[in-house]
This record gives structure tokens, sequence and C-alpha cells, in this order.
């Protein structure tokens, strides 16, 4: 693994790509793309290739949702069992809120050893 000094990201002199592999590659596995295959809301099914043997801290998914959500949300990666999705907040890991989810979305998910992390999304949440 290459460290990418900060004076390169300051000055300009590395290129957004190279940038951009550093920090997928730093992802436990890489991250994948798959789509959703439930037909409930609140759940999503993936079984992305190759699959996933088991739960590992640093794993990540982007994830094409099927149905949005109306509440909290789960995911079961590769029938491995189903973890609850949160969202980071200043107050810390809440659960998602009606409509964080549309159907159709594309959204980042990172398993943290315990359950997933929504990264971006929604500016407001309530």
């Amino acid at each position: 693994r290459t460290t990418i000094p900060t004076t390169q990201i300051k000055d300009g002199s590395i290129k957004l790509e190279d940038l951009n592999a550093e920090i997928l590659s730093s992802l436990s596995g890489g991250i994948k793309y798959t789509q959703d295959t439930s037909e409930t809301a609140n759940s999503i099914i993936v079984n992305p290739l190759p699959a996933f043997a088991s739960y590992d801290a640093g794993m990540a998914l982007i994830v094409k949702v099927a149905i949005a959500n109306t509440g909290t949300m789960t995911i079961d990666v590769n029938s491995l069992g189903s973890k609850n999705i949160k969202r980071s907040l200043p107050s810390g890991l809440v659960d998602l809120v009606s409509g964080s989810i549309a159907a159709g979305g594309i959204i980042i998910l990172i398993y943290d050893g315990t359950q997933f992390q929504m990264i971006g999304g929604p500016t407001v949440w309530t």
C-alpha cells in the first residue's frame, strides 16, 4: 500500500484518479457495486460477486436500492445474515428515517464491524 503525501494533494501534483484508487484500495476487499433484490421495504438483499465469505470491518458496497425505506433498514449480504444500516450524525450513529433512501437510489455502505454505515445521503435528518 502506498502513502500519498499531503503535499501532493495540496499542490495538485497527484491525479484525482490515483487518489480515488488509493482510497478504494484501502477498503477491506475493495468496493463492490451490487443491486438489491429484496421485494420488501426496509430490507436490502444483495449478492455481489465474487461473494463475501464473512462480514469484515471495512467491507464496502455501492448498492442500487430496489424499494424506498419507510423506517429503519437492514441489509443481508451473500446470505450472511441481516445487519442494521445506520447513519452517522454529530450526535452519534442513528437509524435511518422514512424517506432516507429512494427506490432506485444508489447508496454507499461500509461495514464497521457491527453494522453498516451509510455514507452521504440526505443533508436533512429528523
